[in-house]
């Protein structure tokens, strides 16, 4: 700090060891939940999936030996954000192997032997694993470099279980498939999962999506309406469209130290709660027998915000035992403007690379515009979503609050490019008169499956996590709960839509300019302008005029002569060519 990073020189005047700002209580509280969900993910897999599940649960322990053990090389320190990251890593994780296993019983069905079908599977699900996970890692490195403190720790979590997550799928869940090949087990259709399948309408038949594209926008749009209104309203009462926590806002400090046994930071939270103060931030050091306490704000009127003090005071001391205040005083947000506006930032120029690279992979600018605007559409029901419970349950957003966005935008990426690679693919395969929206109808029926079950595997770790992950970290929870939601959402019903809307505009402006007239000169040529020659008739034949009655010899003879001569002249000018012949060929050739 001396070095120059600030203006002034900087002397250490104390320094003590805090315990963790999250209890020992929402800690095992958190991991209880966690294993209840994880435990659900690996019961639906093996119900569903069969043996190819139980291979997906096995390659998911190597995945977390494996990203713990690089945890501890770099190292990595795991802070709540990271802990998010590690936590949609493993979602990805299993994202890729129910891909894999999808094609897998695509070709089994398809009438492949066993090693076919793992071949073919493989080498037609590793384009939408290698393009997703490149979206995500580009998200994880732009907020990596533009990011500070609990921002690059998400990022940093996140990409190493994306790396891990690609690897393990590729290499575990395919060698130990293969080690099944020569085994009894590789000529049980159910144990393959193949008589389980279900979102699926039926052989030749697909789910008409595209034809009720404005259903699916005013859906969309009617939530979104709903969060600005109420967006509209926070900014009118509080002039902010979200209601800012202490980390935005800074607070009020107030420094204890206890004269025997220090309490727990939970069961100082719980006298706070009863103060309307249950989200304060509550820090432990046992060594000094200090606590911590960051919350909102004293009322600015000097003698109520004493006699609330007091009142806390009070209870606190009936709870918790004897103590003495050492500091109160007032301290600026731990989420400073700059760390916000940096996070924005990174998102943007994410979204700006992701176009890139999709407009490579996919040689358009459709499918990357229209994913981006997928993800500022889950960004936005996020918003809505926190705007409306601000405003009717008081909720305050946090530092968690942006980790929680950033995890919607790694998720919302990741599941729109699965179904954008399979209409890529069918676009290859399109037969002559297919319209776009058949190909796309058809992609999203075949990735229905994959969708769902992808979103229900989080979804079982996250709604444990809600219910029983403890009060300080609900509302993170709640923000994962709803922006998964809205990324399957949007990646079935907004980015196909948008994507078949852009086509059709495509299609409609090369119509147009098929359409324009042939360009003409106004004024005609020189030689096209002159006169043309009347056609000269042909004459008729003159008769031959008879001999006057009672003429002489010599001067019939020459009378005779001069009519022959002038009808031998008057054939010759009317003599007509011969007619013809027909070309009979050329007629039978062009018939």
């Amino acid at each position: 700090l001396n070095a120059g990073a600030l203006p002034v020189p900087l002397t250490i005047e104390q320094t003590s060891d805090v315990g963790p700002t999250l209890g020992k209580e929402s800690v095992n509280a958190s991991f209880l939940a966690g294993a209840i969900g994880l435990g659900l993910v690996v019961l639906f897999m093996i119900l569903y999936y069969r043996l190819p599940g139980l291979v997906a649960v096995i390659a998911l322990g190597f995945y977390t030996l494996f990203t713990l053990a690089l945890f501890k090389v770099i190292p990595v320190t795991l802070t709540l954000p990271g802990i998010a990251g590690f936590i949609l890593s493993i979602g990805m994780a299993v994202d890729a192997n129910i891909l894999i296993f999808e094609r897998l019983k695509e070709e089994l069905n398809a009438g492949k032997t066993l090693r076919a079908a793992i071949d073919a599977g493989f080498h037609r699900a590793f384009p939408s694993i290698l393009d997703s996970n490149v979206c995500t890692v580009i998200t994880c490195a732009i907020l990596w470099n533009i990011g500070t403190g609990p921002i690059r720790g998400f990022a940093l979590t996140l990409a190493l279980g994306v790396v891990v997550s690609m690897f393990t799928a590729i290499t575990c869940t395919r060698t130990m498939l293969y080690l099944l090949v020569p085994t009894n087990l590789s000529q049980n259709a159910k144990l393959w999962g193949l008589g389980t399948s279900w979102l699926h309408p039926g052989e030749g038949r697909v789910y008409s999506i595209m034809s009720r594209r404005k259903l699916w926008f005013s859906i969309s749009g009617a939530v979104i309406l709903v969060g600005l209104v109420f967006m509209g309203l926070l900014f009118k009462s509080t002039g902010a469209p979200l209601n800012p926590g202490i980390d935005f806002t800074g607070g009020s400090l107030m420094q204890i130290r206890y004269e025997t046994q220090v309490p727990t930071a939970e069961a100082v939270r719980q006298v706070l709660a009863r103060f309307d103060r249950g989200d304060s931030h509550v820090t432990i050091s046992r060594d000094d027998k200090q606590v911590a306490i960051r919350g909102k704000f004293f009322d600015r009127d000097q003698q109520r915000a004493t006699a609330e003090r007091q009142r806390i005071e009070k209870a606190l001391t009936e709870a918790t035992g004897k103590f003495q205040i050492e500091a109160f005083e007032d301290i600026g947000p731990t989420m400073g403007r700059e760390l916000t506006w940096a996070a924005i930032k990174a998102v943007i120029l994410a979204s700006l690379l992701i176009i890139g690279y999709l407009w490579i992979r996919f040689s358009g600018l459709d499918f990357g515009a229209t994913a981006v605007a997928a993800l500022i559409h889950d960004v936005l029901v996020l918003l809505g979503f926190f705007a409306a419970a601000g405003y009717l349950l008081k909720w305050e957003v946090d530092s968690l609050f942006v980790t929680a966005a950033l995890t919607v935008v790694g998720y919302s990426v990741h599941d729109t490019i699965v179904i954008y690679d399979r209409i890529r693919e069918h676009l290859r395969l399109r037969q002559r008169g297919e319209s776009f929206d058949l190909v796309a109808d058809r992609s999203i029926t075949q990735t229905l499956a994959r969708s769902i079950n992808t979103s229900g595997t989080l979804l079982v770790v996250l709604v444990p996590l809600v219910i029983f992950g403890g009060k300080t970290i609900q509302q993170f929870n709640v923000a994962l709960l709803v922006g998964v939601l809205a990324g399957t959402y949007s990646s079935i019903f907004a980015a196909s839509p948008l994507l078949s809307m852009w086509r059709s505009w495509e299609r409609k402006k090369a119509q147009a300019a098929a359409k324009r007239t042939e360009e003409k000169p106004m004024v005609a040529a020189a030689a096209s302008r002159a006169p043309k020659a009347p056609a000269t008739r042909p004459q008729p034949k003159p008769k031959a005029a008879l001999p006057a009655a009672g003429g002489d010899g010599a001067g019939d003879a020459e009378v005779a002569v001069a009519e022959e001569a002038t009808a031998a002249t008057v054939a010759r000018a009317t003599k007509v060519g011969p007619k013809p012949q027909r070309n009979i060929k050329k007629k039978k050739r062009r018939f």
